[in-house]
């Protein structure tokens, strides 16, 4: 029923209907269907580096951004997995493909290193768009893919940050939306929540569970 939370380890599809159509008037010429099996992807037993509960903490960072129409990251509690708030990460891009927004993060205290493990909660927006994590060390900096954002519900995704140089600190300084040629990438309207960073990659990820 409309409003009632979906039931962990049932299969559930996503059907959007041949016809609808995006801003640009571009209609979808097949029916898209998503089958998912829905999963409590709330991790509690690792270690919180951002909760994003405070607002501020990340901003568009335009110089490195490209193809961009609009963008903003907002705190939201409407959509939210843990606390108060999750962060809302909203664009727009200018053509069907190419485009990427960058979202700095302030004032950088995550440090990491190759053998770290990172992972987020994200609610994702049907995009077919990736999101990757950005590093920085000195004048070194790094984009780590996490996820591509083919889902619309909660989702904990984590990477192995193993493509950072070996015995360097590296602070995380943002994240990067990137545009892909999937139907519907040219807008981009993410949750994300509770960051987590720790030593081991899990055994099983969600990733696995959907068909």
């Amino acid at each position: 029923a409309v409003g009632q939370d979906l039931i962990p380890n049932e299969e559930y599809v996503v059907k959007l209907a041949k016809g609808i159509k995006d801003i640009d008037g571009i209609y979808l010429t097949d029916t898209l269907k998503i089958p998912f099996v829905v999963s409590d992807e709330r991790k509690t037993d690792k270690s919180v580096v951002e909760n994003f509960e405070t607002a501020g903490k990340l901003s568009v960072d335009a110089a490195q951004s490209k193809m961009v129409s609009t963008s903003s990251v907002v705190s939201s509690s409407a959509t939210r997995l843990f606390g108060t708030y999750s962060y809302n990460l909203k664009c727009s891009f200018t053509d069907k493909t190419g485009g990427e927004v960058v979202y700095k993060v302030n004032s950088p205290s995550i440090t990491v290193r190759n053998d770290s493990v990172m992972g987020l909660h994200i609610y994702g927006d049907l995009s077919g768009n990736e999101l990757y994590l950005m590093f920085t060390s000195q004048n070194d900096t790094k984009f780590i893919k996490l996820d591509s954002i083919h889902y619309g519900f909660w989702k904990f995704a984590e990477v192995a940050l193993n493509e950072l140089n070996p015995q360097v600190d590296y602070q995380f300084t943002g994240f990067k939306i990137v545009q892909t040629s999937a139907p519907l990438s040219n807008v981009g309207n993410l949750f994300i929540d509770n960051l987590l960073v720790y030593s081991n990659i899990a055994s099983s990820v969600s990733s696995q569970k959907v068909k």
